[in-house]
């Protein structure tokens, strides 16, 4: 099976001939382009729009009428093909479909040079860092990666908006976080932190081990285990420190979610969070193959695994009994 071509998806989709899964791609390829920063300006579309017609005045009647179509089938769907368009005249194919914009620039003299990881604007993104730990960033919050984060100093990063981490364990690197005058340092655990622009105050869920948090201004720490909550306020000092629900704390995950350039090995247990089946993918390679794909919050398991596996060059099959969904590549077709 070859991959998806968009352009022929396009115009399928364009006469209303399209299949489900088809349908599924290429709305959810569109939808990260918009949401990752690639929708177009109107000064780009009304330049890609003379470049289309200047284009159309040399083709025949028929096939005019035939990208006319394609054109005007509704508002939306006009869009949709100007911007499909118009990324096929920049060549997506070159990167620009990566909805985590990453940055590296040197800082002023004498500072570190950092990486900036930021989500997009309309959901929430999941991506692995390069020390092996996950991180779900919401929507419009950022993650400061300083340049001897994966060094022997331990694993420093910064934290605008809110964000869940699960962080791999290693007791000779600790992993800190800086939120404004908090510092949050773990070896290994799974908690959430959330600050605000311009705010002092901090919020942390802890959801699995052991975080210690400490205000760099009033020089309070405290240490905070499984389902427990600190919150320091704008005076710098403690406000609240309670037992709560961590999994009802966290439940902002559960949000549309775009999985940003990671395995389908390191996917699997948010699948499994978010559908309440085991997934299951016995090939070792389809298990280490990486993908950039988003999922709605609503969607079924079915209608995401359409489109999802149809992405991935694969098949699957669910057990409504079991509650398993088996995931396997495709097989080669004979010819």
């Amino acid at each position: 099976m070859k991959k998806p071509d968009f352009k022929d998806i396009l115009e399928k989709y364009a006469a209303g001939k399209c299949t489900d899964e088809e349908r599924a791609l290429l709305e959810g390829w569109y939808l990260s382009q918009l949401k990752n920063g690639q929708r177009p300006s109107a000064e780009q579309l009304a330049k890609v729009k003379e470049e289309m017609w200047n284009e159309l005045s040399e083709k025949s009647v028929v096939e005019r009428y035939s990208v006319m179509r394609i054109l005007k089938w509704s508002a939306v769907a006009a869009a949709l093909a100007a911007a499909v368009l118009f990324t096929y005249k920049l060549d997506w194919k070159k990167g620009a479909h990566s909805s985590v914009r990453e940055q590296s620039a040197l800082a002023a003299p004498g500072k570190a040079e950092v990486k900036l990881l930021k989500a997009s604007d309309v959901e929430n993104t999941m991506m692995k860092l390069p020390d092996g730990s996950m991180v779900i960033l919401a929507k419009g919050s950022s993650l400061t990666l300083f340049s001897d984060f994966n060094g022997a100093s331990g694993r420093k990063v910064r934290l605008e908006g809110k964000a869940y981490f699960d962080i791999a364990h290693d007791p000779s690197r600790p992993f800190i976080i800086h939120t404004g005058n908090v510092l949050t340092r773990v070896l290994g655990t799974a908690f959430d932190i959330t600050t605000s622009a311009g705010s002092k105050t901090v919020k942390v869920n802890v959801i699995r081990g052991k975080v210690e948090v400490k205000n760099t201004v009033s020089r309070q720490v405290t240490y905070l285990h499984k389902d427990m909550q600190l919150v320091f306020g704008e005076d710098n000092r403690v406000t609240l420190r309670q037992e709560v629900n961590a999994e009802q704390e966290l439940a902002w995950r559960q949000q549309d979610l775009e999985f940003n350039d990671i395995s389908l090995e390191d996917a699997v247990q948010r699948l499994e969070e978010q559908f309440g089946y085991k997934i299951v993918v016995n090939d070792p390679d389809l298990r280490k193959q990486k993908f950039t794909y988003s999922m709605r919050s609503n969607e079924s398991p079915d209608s995401f695994m359409k489109s999802f596996c149809e992405f991935l060059m694969a098949t699957y099959s669910i057990n409504k009994e079991l509650k398993t969904i088996s995931i396997q590549p495709l097989k080669p077709t004979s010819t």
